[in-house]
């Protein structure tokens, strides 16, 4: 079985020439992967992130490394908090003010409790505070976004949302995670079936948990077999893009567990 990168073609990538995608989560490795893929292959990227420094090292690559005549006019950064409606909402508003429409979205952000970003416990155990916190950085932040984009986004558009295979799994020790994972899946199906009025298609990409949390933690090495951010990246790419016409409201599972 060939990997993800071999799957998708260039013909894929020459696809972006001009178009107006906005990524959120832009600074989290799938979502970094994700906006060099598309700088790299001439979209017009709106990018946020809660992390400054992130996007700034983001917008220093694409100087140093891309040649571009009008470099920014071919992207902007926001720093966002997407757990706030205002913050979103004026986002993408101003994106639209600047490019004059919208093409597509990925919807990176996200986080996940085992790499100490709030307190993992048993469901017994759980306090409210990380759950309201959890359920607002995931769900919610996703609902935010896709709200937001779809009052913009232009007819036969493409959104994709990255999610994880707690989707289909679940796991102990994460209850407010999984919710959210699951929750996303009901989401987005209405959402598709409110979209595709407007032949708007939306999908998600659900990268295994292991992989996640390595994704997250940098020291740790992911294990043969499981796909790199830029794979990633490359299947969030194909299903922005025109060869995936057909695909709505499918979740694409990324686990690379066969090989292990």
């Amino acid at each position: 079985m060939g990997s993800l990168s071999r799957v998708v073609s260039d013909s894929t990538l020459s696809c972006f020439d001009g178009k107006v995608i906005l990524v959120a989560g832009a600074a989290c490795p799938i979502g970094l992967a994700t906006t060099k893929l598309l700088l790299k292959h001439c979209a017009k990227l709106s990018i946020c992130d809660s992390d400054q420094k992130g996007l700034d090292e983001i917008q220093s690559w694409f100087y140093d490394t891309l040649p571009c005549p009008d470099r920014d006019y071919h992207m902007m950064k926001t720093v966002v908090d997407v757990s706030k409606a205002d913050e979103v909402g004026a986002w993408v508003r101003n994106t639209v003010l600047t490019y004059g429409r919208i093409d597509g979205a990925a919807n990176v952000a996200g986080r996940i409790g085992r790499v100490g970003l709030w307190p993992t416990a048993p469901l017994s155990d759980l306090r409210d505070e990380t759950w309201d916190l959890v359920i607002a950085k995931n769900l919610t932040a996703t609902m935010y976004c896709l709200r937001a984009e779809l009052a913009d986004i232009q007819p036969g558009g493409s959104i994709v949302c990255v999610s994880a295979l707690l989707d289909q799994k679940g796991t102990g020790m994460e209850a407010a995670y999984s919710v959210c994972k699951y929750g996303l899946v009901g989401l987005i199906r209405s959402a598709v079936a409110e979209a595709s009025k407007k032949s708007i298609r939306i999908n998600s990409v659900a990268p295994g948990l292991a992989r996640v949390e390595n994704v997250v933690n940098s020291k740790s090495m992911p294990v043969e077999g499981t796909p790199q951010p830029e794979e990633i990246a490359k299947l969030v790419m194909f299903l922005l893009s025109e060869n995936a016409s057909c695909v709505t409201g499918t979740s694409f599972g990324v686990d690379g567990e066969p090989f292990r």
